[in-house]
């Protein structure tokens, strides 16, 4: 169901993919859960708790403050990226995981009112970790 809730996301506001990162604390990292139109190189990401890149997934999974970064225009991990929105999920107070929302397109920018509509879309999904049991 995550991938059908992902799906509704990323056209509700034309993003291009869409990934759930949720949190190993074993190894210490941050994984992709379920994702929508993402390429398998980013499904495959592990991104460690030690990571300090501003604006990026960890910073979010850990201050829970979404970011956004425009206009990129950089190629990671063989996959353009224009623009990246990264929005927490949070239940009870306390992050859980992260929503990354991506544009490829050229000069496709993310605005407030995208943060906003993800913020209340992440509000709706739940899911349990460690199956793919999840509703919107």
């Amino acid at each position: 169901m995550i991938y059908q809730a992902l799906e509704a996301i990323v056209k509700t506001i034309d993003a291009d993919s869409a990934a759930i990162m949720v949190p190993d604390e074993t190894e210490r990292v941050l994984f992709c859960y379920d994702s929508f139109n993402m390429p398998a190189e980013w499904v495959a990401i592990k991104n460690s708790f030690d990571e300090e890149v501003p604006g990026g997934t960890v910073e979010v999974y850990k201050t829970g403050e979404p970011a956004i970064s425009n206009h990129l225009q950089k190629t990671l991990k063989s996959y353009y990226v224009e623009s990246v929105m990264i929005v927490p999920i949070r239940r009870d107070e306390k992050t859980i995981a992260t929503l990354e929302l991506i544009h490829v397109k050229d000069n496709k920018a993310f605005n407030e009112d995208d943060r906003r509509q993800a913020e209340e879309f992440v509000k709706q999904i739940s899911f349990k970790k460690g199956s793919s049991n999840v509703t919107h």
